[in-house]
């Protein structure tokens, strides 16, 4: 009832709000003297989704979204790319894994065929591991000397809860890929996402080069752009 009640009072501030992204909490391993919160239940997050498409409807129109990460632990499927317009919410999280999916389609549309052959590791986090195997699958579908293998990275440095890859840690990184022989790897992904903001240093100030030392392998930063990363595969 109260998320039906601020999306009314938002949608009533008039044309100067265009829309409102609507997002499960996001908490932290950290939580010690906090207000006591919890994560959203799976039939939560449902309810949600279904209470701001009855708005919309109501509206006729789109006003509010919810985020990807909704759709996702509500494990309900996501809209497809016409849904979101013109993805006004995208930073919010709303509408990133259609946006991605059709670059992807449209990387190799425009790419063409390619006989290259390519094994290479892709490194995401938890919620971004489905998005990434309907890449590989569209991918190797097309690419037939192409092998993408994909491994999530749980968030142990601010907690399990955290889910998504712009959070993840070299760190977990380590962790995850320290007893895995990556010699046999042509290419090793590393989102751009993850790295501070015109920065090579991860958010647990380890740099990308000390990263690739330890891991002894070269890692190629990639842009979260379905094209981009077509071409890095590709190229």
């Amino acid at each position: 009832e109260i998320l039906k009640k601020s999306l009314r009072d938002l949608r009533d501030i008039g044309e100067n709000l265009m829309s409102v992204a609507v997002v499960p909490v996001g908490l932290t391993g950290h939580r010690e003297g906090l207000t006591a919160l919890r994560l959203n239940t799976k039939e939560e997050a449902s309810r949600a989704i279904d209470v701001v498409e009855k708005f919309n409807a109501e509206c006729g129109g789109y006003f509010a979204y919810c985020s990807d990460e909704m759709y996702m632990v509500a494990e309900r499927e996501l809209p497809d790319y016409t849904y979101y317009g013109s993805f006004d919410q995208i930073e919010n999280g709303v509408g990133l894994v259609a946006q991605f999916l059709d670059e992807v389609e449209y990387g190799m549309e425009m790419a063409g065929d390619s006989d290259n052959k390519r094994k290479i590791l892709v490194i995401t986090g938890v919620s971004g591991e489905p998005t990434m195997l309907k890449a590989k699958a569209l991918i190797e579908e097309k690419y037939k000397g192409v092998t993408l293998d994909v491994v999530k990275v749980v968030n142990t440095f601010f907690g399990e809860s955290v889910t998504v890859t712009g959070l993840v840690t070299a760190g977990d990184i380590i962790k995850t890929l320290e007893e895995r022989d990556l010699s046999c790897y042509d290419k090793v992904f590393i989102p751009k996402v993850m790295l501070k903001e015109f920065d090579s240093v991860f958010l647990d100030n380890i740099s990308l080069e000390t990263l690739s030392k330890t891991l002894n392998k070269e890692l190629t930063v990639v842009p979260v752009d379905g094209e981009a990363f077509v071409q890095n595969i590709i190229g």
